[in-house]
């Protein structure tokens, strides 16, 4: 994620070729802010992240691929 802390504009950089990745934004209570599927991503592929409509405060954004799921705090100033 870069930049993080994010005021406009935040993306994610994928490092590894995926069949497909689900992106989900969470705020801090849980409640889902935004959610998308992507196909056929490839290494060095930029996914923008929509936070330029949030509060200042702190989400996680959940990274879902066939390969491997994690979760990366954003913070929004």
């Amino acid at each position: 994620m870069y930049p993080n802390p994010a005021n406009s504009f935040t993306a994610l950089y994928v490092k590894k070729d995926a069949a497909t990745i689900q992106l989900t934004l969470t705020d801090a209570s849980g409640k889902m802010i935004y959610s998308n599927l992507y196909r056929a991503v490839k290494n060095g592929q930029k996914i923008a992240v929509p936070v330029q409509q949030l509060k200042a405060g702190v989400y996680l954004l959940k990274i879902s691929s066939d390969k491997v799921i994690s979760t990366e705090k954003i913070v929004v100033d």
